[in-house]
Order: structure tokens, then sequence, then C-alpha cells
């Protein structure tokens, strides 16, 4: 049986805001270089040089893989909680 899944996530941006991105047109994520604590992601069809996202890499590819293999049917049963860090503005 084929499932849908979620088709896009929402994460907060480094200066306030937010953005949400389609799962499928991740094309990949790389620790920030400059802080650690955030994530740089390319999106292949809008972010391709990247976007940094207020979320370390862990908490990023948590959320990806979930929303990649989640059936939509069993997604509101897990909740993905943003680590967030009260230095990280």
């Amino acid at each position: 049986m084929m499932y849908e899944t979620i088709p896009i996530l929402q994460f907060p941006l480094p200066n306030g805001g937010s953005v949400a991105v389609l799962v499928e047109s991740i094309g990949g994520a790389t620790t920030n270089t400059k802080n650690p604590e955030y994530t740089d992601v390319y999106i292949d069809t809008w972010a391709e040089g990247g976007i940094t996202l207020a979320v370390n890499l862990d908490t990023f590819t948590s959320a990806w893989s979930t929303a990649l293999l989640t059936p939509l049917e069993d997604y509101m049963e897990i909740e993905v909680e943003l680590d967030t860090d009260s230095n990280v503005h």
C-alpha cells in the first residue's frame, strides 16, 4: 500500500521568522561553518546555494527523515520537538 508523507517542514530562521520547505526538494544539509548550532540546507527548487536554519543538524535530520519515512496517517502521533537554546538568536 502506498502512503502519502508530510510534504513540507517548517523551521526557524536565525534572524527571526521561519521557512517552510518541500521535504522532497531537500538535496542535503551541513552544519553551518560559522555557528555549529545552525544547519545549512540545500533545496533543489529555490535555495540551491543553501539557506541557514536556526536548528542543529541532528534536529534537522531527525525532522527530515521522519517526514520522509512516516506515513501521513501515522504522523499525527509523532512529535518532533525543535531543540531550541536561549543562546541561539
